[in-house]
């Protein structure tokens, strides 16, 4: 009976020991796994190299972008300066221009022109302008030529709000023979002088 007694509690110490080293390696098992996974969810040096590599791409393409604001502004600022001269350098060409409307004499150079000719009762009656100057005291000389035949006859202005209006001439009835005449008018003042394009008339 003593020797079944002793061999029973062998056998409990025997199991005691086992589920002892069974929790132990159990313990030590899950105390394993929890640092992989720990280590599994770290960032790896690699991929922190790559997070730091797009980071600072990202702050690169970012100045970039900045830098090439700056740079189509400043290329807008230079292009509008550059307009700019341009129009002042027109301005001051076109009035060098006007200044140099001049004849020999001093005068401004007016540019009369015709605006109608036309047959009333066997006579011809003729009209112009001069649309770039405005003034009272000059006059109007119209003439038709043809060959060595010309003929004048010389009006008054009416001086409008920003133009000057020839009046009308009249040329009497057998004073231009049939045929094809030249005609001009020739403005004149004490300030301008200037004659228009020649147009031609056919007199019936």
């Amino acid at each position: 009976m003593a020797k079944n007694k002793k061999t029973k509690k062998l056998i409990g110490n025997i199991l005691t020991s086992i589920v002892a080293i069974l929790l132990i390696a159990a313990i030590v098992m899950g105390v394993i796994l929890l640092f992989r996974q720990n280590d599994d969810n770290a960032p790896k040096p690699q991929q922190k190299q790559q997070d730091y590599a797009r980071d600072v791409n990202t702050a690169s393409d970012k100045i970039k972008t900045e830098e090439d604001l700056k740079d189509e502004e400043k290329v807008a600022e230079a292009s509008n300066d550059t307009k700019d001269r341009q129009e002042a350098d027109d301005r001051t060409e076109a009035a060098a221009k006007e200044a140099a409307k001049k004849t020999e004499s001093g005068s401004i150079v007016a540019e009369p022109e015709i605006t109608y000719i036309a047959d009333e009762n066997g006579d011809t009656i003729v009209g112009a302008e001069v649309r770039n100057i405005n003034e009272t005291g000059g006059s109007c000389t119209y003439t038709f030529t043809r060959g060595s035949t010309s003929t004048s006859v010389t009006t008054g202005i009416n001086a409008g709000p920003s133009y000057i209006s020839c009046e009308a001439a009249r040329f009497a009835k057998g004073k231009l023979t049939s045929g094809t005449w030249s005609v001009t008018v020739k403005y004149k003042s004490n300030t301008a002088e200037g004659e228009s394009e020649a147009q031609s008339y056919s007199v019936q």
